[in-house]
């Protein structure tokens, strides 16, 4: 079983549960959508990961938590990993 991405709301007091987005692409589905603009890549993750029921709650996020939530998602639960980049120099 994949570990989860727990995010709670302050503003709209919604629990979201998604996997981590680590856990949940894969290098080819990355690659398959490399074309795509950030912010379409973005929703695309979302779409692929979360039902409809958690979709609406991430659409009711205000814009600044929404930037969190996906800050938070896609860091990873030891803060430093992140889709497309590396820590190698």
């Amino acid at each position: 079983m994949l570990e989860k991405f727990h995010y709670h709301s302050a503003a709209t007091n919604a629990d979201i549960t998604i996997p981590w987005i680590r856990d949940a692409l894969t290098a080819g589905w990355l690659r398959r959508n490399r074309d795509k603009s950030q912010e379409e890549l973005g929703w695309e993750m979302l779409e692929k990961v979360a039902d409809e029921t958690t979709l609406e709650q991430i659409d009711n996020l205000p814009m600044g938590e929404f930037q969190d939530f996906m800050l938070a998602w896609q860091t990873g639960p030891e803060g430093d990993t992140s889709v497309g980049e590396s820590s190698a120099s």
